[in-house]
């Protein structure tokens, strides 16, 4: 991220789809949480996967499942998942060792050790209303072989 700033680049495409998606947003969501809820049983006792909670009282919005791994491992697990067809990604690193903040702020690594210690953790998995349970099943399978 060389410049801060606000990502604002919706087109006319989009607006139209997203329109027609507003009417069906508790249903995608319901899709969205089944799925989320299939995660957490299939994932709760595998060893060297941390599953992030939700708050009581608190509803979610489920764009993403993220979980939380060994970091000696992560990269490996990233490479040996996408092998596989299974689209994984890390959307949570630390910002404050994005460009603009080491540049405007001064910020290097060990500043934040806690948000560094997550960032180098964490691992998207699959998660979109039109996913099914087997998909599901099919990423949980191949995590619990690659953690083994």
């Amino acid at each position: 991220m060389p410049v801060l700033g606000w990502k604002y680049n919706m087109d006319n495409i989009q607006a139209a789809l997203l329109v027609g998606q507003i009417s069906r947003i508790e249903q995608l969501w319901q899709k969205r949480d089944r799925l989320w809820r299939l995660y957490e049983s299939e994932l709760s006792s595998v060893k060297g996967i941390r599953i992030l909670k939700t708050l009581p009282g608190l509803k979610h919005a489920r764009h993403l499942f993220t979980i939380l791994v060994p970091p000696e491992t992560r990269d490996t697990l990233l490479w040996r998942l996408q092998e596989k067809s299974i689209g994984v990604a890390v959307n949570y690193r630390p910002i404050h060792l994005l460009k603009y903040y080491r540049e405007k702020y001064g910020y290097t690594e060990g500043t934040f050790p806690v948000s560094e210690e997550i960032g180098s953790r964490t691992i998207s998995l699959p998660l979109y209303p039109s996913l099914t349970d087997e998909d599901v099943l099919y990423v949980v399978k191949v995590l619990k072989e690659e953690l083994g």
